[in-house]
């Protein structure tokens, strides 16, 4: 009976075994040996346990017996690997030491982190054999210590204040801006950055609020993106600080945004404009995003040659994924803010973790339960029409690609697609899932699928899909028809421009989905009409693309209208106080347009 017991607990402890053994090889599932570890869009180095940023300035030192012989003073901001630590001190290697107190800041990664650096250098974790010595061989060896993060040369900057100046900006305001608080921002090289403050803007958010710290946040980007575009001579970069109250004729109720003029001389003049009234919080992380798409602009990603090239790659929507993602990512993950000490703005940031970006994304989600919609997501663009423009879920796929695959390898793979493809005008699936296995070991469609899960689709489900197919013409109204709201009205008076303008209106519209309900039928319908009466001639027209929704008419209709142009050539056909009626061609993609005879529209 003993013997029994004794192979019973045997088997036990064999069948024990072997899920320990199976789960350690699974853990390794999908990471080469070799391959790079990414923390935060920096390299996680063999034998790296976490890493330390200089809070305060701080001593860095050697310990020799019961004293500490000072090496250098570390400045504020630096950032070092840690490889080992000791009671009250932590290592940066070579023997050298940091007080661990309030002055640094400690971070270790994941236990994911550590675990897939070990797969991917497993020859350095070995246990190294112990070495044979000779008799009576008193020697020590000594283990070398990794070499420290040795910080970048530091970027100097200086932030003058010029008094107050007129400026005359053709690209932005038509009239001179009078009287404004003049900064320069000046590099070691390049043209001075110009900062254009106004008074009330100094009044009501504190003096040197977000704009004194652009030089820092333009240090910290030159850093990462490894270029120092403000050096460029040919190009030029100017900011705006106003508000809603500015005696100027900067645009009102904007937020912040970011533009350019080409200039003659193959350079490019930006400009960075940001209204306080708009921002209810702390908004310096919006002007570090407005920056990051200043840096965007000066590389391949921002050139016109290289768009038509994304455009085929990923589709029309791939500034979402790309830009407005990378942006997001940085204004959150790599900038570090100081203390707001000016005033109460509420200070928005996010977290570098799964919780904290999926909190993001439902505030930004107008907090639904369901954020995501049932879209087939095959490539990085798709996620623009599935999330509705959710700026937080765009956040999260680009913190998603930056852990998983590195920040420095997203932008290989972008600038891969452009030297491959960039003279291509039809690039296939297979060619596709080729490029993306090349960086990320699978297809686009399959790291989705993965993101998806990961974030537990932000705790919710896939909303049902939902497309119009059929658009019923019940209205079709001239531009200043009173059946259409004034707002829209004068807006359609914008856009004369391009030829005379008139609305039709659709029927069909659930008001429980968004716009995106009629993007299907924007692509595949067709966009060609004809205006027909009789004895007189036909008269082509089309559509603009631009529709307007979400509304009433004025007649209590659900508003779903449509803008068609008339080009100018063939405008001149028409003949005033004649009823025209609307006639379509549908084509055969399966959405399709309805206009009955009896509607028919006057032109003056």
């Amino acid at each position: 009976m003993r013997s029994l017991k004794r192979w019973t607990l045997l088997l036990i402890c064999f069948i024990l075994l072997i899920p320990i053994s199976a789960s350690a090889e699974e853990s390794c599932s999908g990471i080469k040996k070799g391959q790079k570890i990414w923390w935060d869009g920096v390299e996680l180095k063999p034998g790296q346990i976490g890493r330390l940023t200089v809070a305060r300035d701080t001593y860095l030192y050697k310990p020799e017996g019961e004293f500490k012989v000072t090496a250098r003073v570390l400045k504020a901001g630096e950032k070092y690997r840690i490889y080992a630590f000791k009671p009250g001190m932590l290592s940066v290697g070579g023997g050298l030491y940091v007080d661990r107190d309030a002055k640094v800041k400690y971070e270790t990664p994941s236990k994911g982190k550590l675990s897939n650096l070990k797969c991917a250098n497993p020859d350095w974790y070995k246990p190294a054999p112990s070495p044979v010595k000779p008799p009576n061989d008193e020697t020590k060896e000594e283990t070398p210590s990794p070499k420290p993060q040795e910080p970048a040369e530091p970027m100097t900057w200086k932030l003058e204040y010029k008094g107050k100046q007129n400026v005359s900006d053709r690209e932005l305001a038509p009239y001179y801006l009078k009287n404004l608080n003049t900064y320069e921002l000046k590099f070691q090289t390049g043209y001075p950055i110009k900062i254009y403050v106004t008074d009330d803007y100094i009044n009501r958010f504190g003096e040197g609020y977000a704009y004194e710290e652009i030089g820092e946040m333009m240090a910290s980007l030159s850093e990462v993106r490894k270029m120092k575009p403000f050096e460029d001579m040919k190009s030029s970069l100017r900011f705006y600080f106003y508000t809603n109250e500015s005696q100027t004729s900067l645009p009102k109720d904007s937020q912040a945004f970011a533009g350019y003029q080409d200039n003659r001389n193959g350079g490019r003049d930006y400009y960075i404009v940001m209204n306080g009234s708009t921002m209810p919080y702390d908004f310096r992380a919006t002007l570090q995003h407005e920056i990051y798409h200043y840096f965007d602009q000066n590389t391949y990603i921002g050139h016109h040659q290289y768009q038509n090239v994304f455009q085929n790659y990923w589709g029309p929507d791939y500034r979402f994924w790309l830009m407005e993602g990378a942006a997001e990512y940085s204004c959150y993950f790599l900038h570090s803010y100081p203390e707001n000490t000016k005033n109460g703005l509420r200070k928005q940031m996010v977290q570098p973790a799964k919780e904290s970006i999926i909190a993001y994304a439902k505030q930004q989600g107008g907090n639904e339960k369901d954020l995501l919609w049932e879209n087939e997501l095959n490539s990085f663009d798709d996620i623009m029409n599935a999330s509705g423009n959710n700026y937080g879920i765009t956040l999260s796929l680009f913190w998603y690609l930056t852990e998983m695959y590195g920040y420095e390898n997203i932008y290989q793979y972008v600038e891969d697609v452009k030297n491959t493809f960039w003279n291509q005008s039809a690039i296939s699936q297979i060619e596709k899932d080729k490029m993306a296995k090349k960086h990320f070991g699978k297809t686009e469609k399959d790291v989705l699928n993965d993101w998806v899960q990961y974030f537990d689709t932000f705790n919710g489900e896939l909303k049902e899909r939902f497309d119009i197919k059929t658009g019923t013409v019940n209205h079709i109204m001239n531009i200043d028809d009173p059946l259409l709201p004034a707002n829209i009205r004068q807006e359609l008076e914008g856009g004369t421009s391009r030829g005379k303008l008139f609305v039709v209106n659709l029927k069909e519209w659930n008001p429980d989905y968004n716009y995106k309900q009629m993007h299907e039928f924007r692509n595949k319908a067709t966009w060609e009409f004809e205006l027909r009466a009789p004895g007189e001639l036909s008269v082509k027209a089309q559509l603009t693309g631009g529709f307007f929704s979400d509304s009433v008419l004025t007649n209590g209709d659900v508003l779903n209208a449509w803008s068609i142009a008339i080009p100018p050539e063939e405008a001149s056909k028409l003949q005033s106080g004649i009823a025209y009626t609307l006639h379509v061609d549908n084509n055969n993609s399966g959405f399709e347009w309805v206009i009955s005879e009896e509607l028919a529209i006057t032109f003056k």
